[in-house]
């Protein structure tokens, strides 16, 4: 079996189908139900990436955490951590693509920018909270994941605060509040090294997990 097709066998089970399934649905619904922009983006945003991303890794991690030790002796950890992160990553673009098709019939303006910040923060939650599950548990992932959903709602989510220098620490609002050519130039900096640090911790404690 190849590696990246057992690694979708391990992780893509009946949980994560109905958790893919429902953000999709749960797109479509609020699309419907609302008719207008800033429900959908906020929704996305604020709520469906960030929460759906945490409860993805911390189902993979679930999966594949029994059966570490036997799949990296046949799969170098490192191939063994791309392998899961592409799968998972297949199951964000899924996602975020109705998200675009939704915004789309919504005539959102600048739809290529939001759409590409949208992924950009959902694999950056992804690869942290894939990280976090396996180095800390599955519960510092999602405490983390729901603590930057309050904090970012406090300081990207009101007007008045995101248009000062703290909508930076409000990552899940970049797609929302990175507009300008500054803004945007800073959102990719923070998504890129939170990428970067998370892949090495990510890659690093499936090398520890895997020898013990």
């Amino acid at each position: 079996t190849h590696p990246a097709r057992a690694a979708a066998l391990a992780i893509t089970g009946p949980g994560v189908t109905a958790l893919t399934v429902t953000a999709c649905l749960s797109v479509l619904l609020v699309t419907w139900s609302w008719q207008q922009e800033n429900y959908l983006t906020g929704f996305s945003s604020w709520l469906l990436v960030p929460l759906g991303t945490a409860i993805l890794a911390t189902i993979s991690w679930a999966a594949l955490q029994p059966a570490l030790r036997i799949t990296a002796l046949r799969r170098r950890p490192e191939a063994l951590a791309r392998d899961i992160l592409l799968v998972d990553t297949v199951l964000l673009v899924l996602v975020t693509a109705s998200i675009a098709a939704s915004a789309q019939t919504l005539g959102i303006d600048d739809l290529p920018r939001f759409i590409a910040l949208t992924l950009f923060v959902g694999e950056a939650n992804l690869l942290a909270c894939l990280a976090l599950s396996a180095r800390w548990g599955t519960g510092a992932s999602i405490g983390t994941t729901l603590m930057l959903m309050v904090t970012g709602a406090l300081f990207g989510g009101q007007p008045e605060l995101a248009r000062t220098p703290v909508w930076v620490v409000a990552p899940y609002g970049y797609p929302l509040n990175a507009t300008s050519p500054q803004r945007l130039a800073t959102a990719i900096a923070v998504l890129a090294i939170t990428c970067t640090v998370s892949w090495l911790l990510w890659a690093r404690t499936l090398r520890r997990r895997a020898a013990e």
